[in-house]
């Protein structure tokens, strides 16, 4: 399962999508720092954070 998170964060990242997790359980943020995989794919801790650290452009931001 994890390298099927690698590979979404891979195509996200290839159609300029931005892939954030939020609410992780402890156990699986706990493989997830095994694995290293907080630096390839942004991990904050609630949906709030998540939806706040987005780059605000475009539709929803006002900036073009």
């Amino acid at each position: 399962m994890i390298n099927k998170l690698i590979l979404l964060n891979k195509s996200c990242k290839a159609q300029g999508v931005a892939l954030k997790f939020c609410n992780v359980s402890p156990l699986v943020m706990e493989v997830f720092r095994i694995v290293n995989l907080g630096k390839l794919i942004d991990i904050q801790g609630d949906q709030e954070v998540a939806v706040a650290s987005f780059d605000k452009k475009g539709w929803f931001g006002g900036k073009k």
